[in-house]
C-alpha cells in the first residue's frame, strides 16, 4: 500500500483535501494580509505579482515557503479571487498541511475552498471521480512499491524472466514517465537498448501482461496516477476545461521535484492565461531517481514566454562560515540559473573538515563532538548525521549506542510499511475492493485458517486463465471444495456489512480475525507490533473524528481512509517527535533543518557516488543540500578506509 494525501506521523492526523470538482466554496471578501510589511523586496514581489507566469528562484533557506503562502493569501485577501479558483501543488503531505496553516493564519480567517494537494493526491482524486474514462471502478486501489515488486514477480515468472525483473519494473516505470503506452512499438524508441532487440521485444511483452494484471486487479501504481489523469485531460477536453474553470491560478512549491508528466500536467491546466506561479531552486534537483529534472526551471521562460523571473538569494538559515561554503560547491556545476547565495546572518564558527585513517575513528571523534554539543546547550534532536548511503552509519550508530548517546535512524522501516500495519490494511483493502487479488493473497492465511497452498495456486491459475471471470466468481467456486475459503468469505461479508467507523471496523477485525494471539504466538516482538497497530487505530479514530460532520455511511468513510492513506508512502516525512540526533540521507534530509550537522563519508566513490559519475553536478547539488541543512555548525568528515557490504575498501577524499 501507499500513503499521500494527508498525514503527518504514525500518530498524526489524517487531513481530507477539498473535493477537486466542488464549486460551491462561500467568496471570501477582500481583506488585509497580515504581515505583508514584514517580506523582503522580492518576497513581496512574489505575493503581490498579479497574473501571468512567474518563476521565483528560490535559494535554500529564502523563505520560499512563506513567499507562496503569501501569494496565495493576497489572491484571496487583496485581489479578491475565490478561494475555489486556487489551486496550490506542494510534494508532501507535511507541506500540504504546513501550507494550508500558513494560508489561514495569514487572512485569519477561513480557509474554506481553496485546494492544496500533492499533485498524486490531485490527481487520483480526478480518476476517482471520472474512473469510468480510465476502465476502473471507483474503488481501485492504489499500489506502492511493495505491491508494484509483487506484480512485477508475477509476470517475470509468466515471462520466464525472473533474472531481470527489477530492471524490467523499473523500465516500465520509465516508460510510464515518457508517456509511452503498452501498445507502442518500443523498436522505435531510443531506451538505450537499441542493440538489444530481444530485451525490447521481452519488455514490450512485461508491459502490456503488468498493465492487463494492474487491470484484472483493480489498481493503479504511482506513476499511473499522473500519466492516466495526463492521458484523460488530453482525450477528454470538457473533463480539462471543467477543471481550468475551477483552478484560473496554479501555485507550485519545490517546483524543481517536478517530473516531466507532473510539467505537462501543469502545462495543461495552467493554459490559455497561464496564471502559474512556481517556486524552486535548480541547485536542489537531487531526485533524478524520482525522474526529476533540472531542465524544468532552466526552460521555463522559454515554455512560458513572457514569464516574470524573481530571485530570493538571501538564505535566512545558515551561518556565514557555511553560506560561504555552500557558495563555492554550488557555483562549479554549469547547468544552473544565474543566482548568488548570500546571508546577512553573523560568521558564526569556522566549518570544520577532519579525515580519518578508519570509519571506527571517524564514528569515535563524530560521538564525542555530539556530546561536547550537547554539553553546550545543543539538544540531541538538533543534530543530525548526514551521508550519501544509509550504509555508513553502522559504525556510528554503535559508537552512539556505547556512549548512551539518544538517536533516530530516520531511513529505517517507515510505519506503514510495516508488515503488521500492511496486513490489516490489506484486510480493509479487500473488505472495500474485492478485485484486489494482492490483498487477498497477502490476508488469506494471515492468520493461518488452513486455506493450502494448492488452494490458492488453484485460485491464481483460474485467474489469470478466465479473464472475464471475477475473483469474487472465483473465490465463490473455490468454497465448493475448500471450507476454509468459505469460513473467510463469510467473515468478509459481515466484515463489508459493519455499520460504523473505520476505528471500529479495525477493532472488529483484530477481535474477529485474532490477528494479536497471531502476533503473540509468532513473533518474538509481538508488544511492538501492537503498539504500532494502537498507533494506527489511533489515526482511524482522529479520522473518524474529522469526518464526523461531513460522513456519508460507513462505506464512504472507509473508501476515503484507503484514498488519504493510500496515498501516503510518497515524499519523505520525518517525525520531528523524537529528541535523538537524527541519521538520515541526504535525501531524507531535504527541507530540514538542524542546528548542527555532520556530513560524513565525502570520498570518492560515496560522494560523488562510484555509479553517478556521469551525474556530477546532481551530486555535487546533493552536497549543497546537506550543507544547507546546517543553522550554526557544519563539519565535515571523511574516512580513508570503510567496510563497505562486508568488503573493506580504501576511498580518496572526493575531488
Amino acid at each position: 500500500m501507499s500513503q499521500l494525501n494527508g498525514t503527518e506521523g504514525p500518530s498524526g492526523r489524517i487531513v481530507a483535501m477539498d473535493e477537486v470538482l466542488r464549486t460551491d466554496e462561500p467568496m471570501l471578501r477582500p481583506a488585509a494580509v497580515a504581515g505583508l510589511e514584514e517580506l523582503n523586496p522580492q518576497q513581496r514581489e512574489v505575493a503581490l505579482h498579479a497574473e501571468g507566469p512567474l518563476l521565483v528562484l528560490a535559494v535554500a533557506g529564502s523563505g520560499k515557503t512563506r513567499a507562496i503562502a503569501y501569494r496565495a493569501a493576497c489572491l484571496i485577501g487583496i485581489q479578491g479571487v475565490s478561494p475555489s479558483h486556487i489551486l496550490c501543488l506542494t510534494f508532501t503531505n507535511k507541506a500540504a498541511e504546513e501550507m494550508r496553516e500558513r494560508i489561514g493564519q495569514l487572512l485569519k480567517g477561513p480557509r474554506s475552498g481553496i485546494t492544496v494537494a500533492t499533485f498524486h493526491a490531485l490527481c487520483a482524486r480526478m480518476l476517482r471521480n471520472h474512473h469510468i474514462l480510465i476502465k476502473r471502478s471507483r474503488r481501485f486501489v492504489i499500489y506502492d512499491s511493495e505491491d508494484v515488486a509483487r506484480v512485477g514477480k508475477e509476470v517475470a515468472k509468466d515471462l520466464g524472466a525472473e533474472g531481470c525483473r527489477e530492471q524490467l519494473l523499473a523500465d516500465i516505470d520509465r516508460l510510464k514517465h515518457r508517456g509511452v503506452l503498452p501498445e507502442s512499438d518500443l523498436g522505435r524508441l531510443d531506451q538505450g537498448y537499441a542493440s538489444h532487440s530481444r530485451y525490447m521485444a521481452l519488455l514490450g511483452q512485461a508491459y502490456q501482461l503488468y498493465e492487463r494484471r494492474l487491470a484484472r486487479y483493480d489498481a493503479l501504481d504511482f506513476t499511473d496516477l499522473l500519466l492516466k489523469t495526463l492521458l484523460m485531460l488530453q482525450a477528454h477536453p470538457a473533463v480539462l476545461d471543467q477543471l481550468r474553470r475551477r483552478y484560473r491560478y496554479l501555485l507550485v512549491d519545490e517546483y524543481q521535484d517536478t517530473c516531466p508528466l507532473q510539467e505537462r500536467l501543469l502545462q495543461l491546466l495552467a493554459a490559455p492565461d497561464h496564471n502559474l506561479c512556481v517556486v524552486g531552486d535548480d541547485d536542489q534537483v537531487i531526485y533524478a531517481f524520482r525522474h526529476a529534472d533540472v531542465a524544468a526551471i532552466l526552460t521555463f521562460e522559454a515554455r512560458y514566454p513572457g514569464a516574470r523571473v524573481i530571485r530570493m538569494e538571501q538564505n535566512y538559515r545558515s551561518s556565514g562560515s557555511i553560506i560561504e561554503v555552500a557558495r563555492k560547491i554550488i557555483a562549479a556545476n554549469q547547468r544552473r540559473q544565474p543566482k548568488s547565495i548570500h546571508t546577512a546572518n553573523p560568521q558564526g564558527h569556522p566549518v570544520e573538515v577532519v579525515g580519518f585513517p578508519s570509519e571506527e575513528q571517524e564514528a569515535g571523534w563524530l560521538a564525542q563532538k555530539i556530546q561536547e554539543l550537547h554539553g553546550q546547550g545543543i539538544p540531541y534532536g538538533g543534530i543530525a548525521i548526514l551521508c550519501r548511503v544509509a550504509s555508513l552509519f553502522r559504525p556510528i550508530e554503535r559508537e552512539l549506542t556505547v556512549r548512551l548517546i539518544p538517536y533516530l535512524l530516520v531511513d529505517g522501516l517507515a510505519f506503514w510499511e510495516r508488515r503488521e500495519i500492511k496486513d490489516i490494511m490489506a484486510y480493509l483493502r479487500f473488505i472495500h475492493n474485492p478485485l484486489d487479488y494482492l490483498s487477498f493473497k497477502r490476508i488469506a492465511n494471515v492468520p493461518p485458517r488452513g486455506i493450502g497452498k494448492k488452494t490458492l495456486n488453484r485460485i491464481e491459475e483460474r485467474l489469470k486463465a478466465e479473464p472475464s471471470v471475477s475473483l469474487s466468481e472465483i473465490l465463490e467456486e473455490a468454497t465448493v471444495y475448500c471450507r476454509p475459503v468459505r469460513r473467510f468469505l463469510e467473515q468478509m461479508t459481515a466484515f463489508r456489512g459493519h455499520d460504523g467507523t473505520v476505528g471500529s471496523l479495525i477493532e472488529r477485525i483484530l477481535e474477529k480475525t485474532g490477528y494479536e494471539a497471531h502476533l503473540v504466538k509468532s513473533h518474538p516482538d509481538a508488544p511492538k507490533r501492537m503498539s504500532h497497530l494502537a498507533q494506527l487505530l489511533g489515526i482511524a479514530r482522529r479520522f473518524d473524528q474529522d469526518q464526523a460532520p461531513a460522513s456519508g455511511g460507513s462505506e464512504t468513510g472507509l473508501s476515503e481512509f484507503l484514498l488519504q492513506t493510500g496515498l501516503s508512502a510518497t515524499g519523505y516525512e520525518v517525525d520531528g517527535s523524537s529528541g535523538g540526533v537524527r541519521l538520515m540521507t541526504i535525501h531524507a534530509a531535504k527541507g530540514l533543518e538542524f542546528r548542527s550537522v555532520f556530513v560524513v563519508g565525502l570520498e570518492d566513490g560515496i560522494l560523488p557516488h562510484a555509479r553517478c559519475r556521469e551525474q556530477v553536478e546532481e551530486e555535487r547539488r546533493l552536497f549543497y543540500v546537506a550543507v544547507t541543512r546546517a543553522r550554526e555548525r557544519l563539519f565535515l568528515s571523511w574516512s580513508t578506509r570503510r567496510v563497505i557490504q562486508g568488503r573493506e575498501t580504501s576511498h580518496l577524499l572526493s575531488p
